[in-house]
């Protein structure tokens, strides 16, 4: 695997693993974890990312996952968000619009980034 590989990622958390999640927020005396325990639905959040082209790539030695939401147009110029928490990319998961010389609208593809290991 060389720094330039892009490769497909799709988010998959074992079922093991949530439960054991479950259980420890069963024993957590911390008022959010009434949220993450008894509200929170993460296999919804999981469809909602891997309903959006993910990748993963190694960049100086740093594995960065990050989404990638095409744009319709041929053409498009790519703008780059850069994160280093994950729940604020979810949010911009659409073509982006910029107007360049005052009439001119342009569609831009969306590439965000988040630097932490996957």
């Amino acid at each position: 695997m060389n720094d330039e590989e892009i490769r497909p990622y799709r988010i998959r958390v074992p079922d093991d693993e949530l439960a054991h999640l479950q259980d420890r927020l069963m024993r957590i005396r911390w008022a959010p974890a009434e949220y993450w325990r008894d509200r929170y639905d993460w296999r919804a959040w999981e469809a909602r990312l891997n309903a959006h082209s993910q990748y993963t790539t190694t960049i100086d030695g740093t594995n960065v996952h990050f989404l990638h939401v095409r744009s319709p147009e041929p053409d498009a110029i790519a703008l780059v968000f850069r994160r280093r928490d994950g729940h604020v990319y979810l949010e911009p998961c659409n073509p982006a619009y910029a107007v360049i010389d005052g009439d001119e609208a342009v569609v831009l593809g969306v590439v965000i980034s988040v630097l932490r290991s996957v």
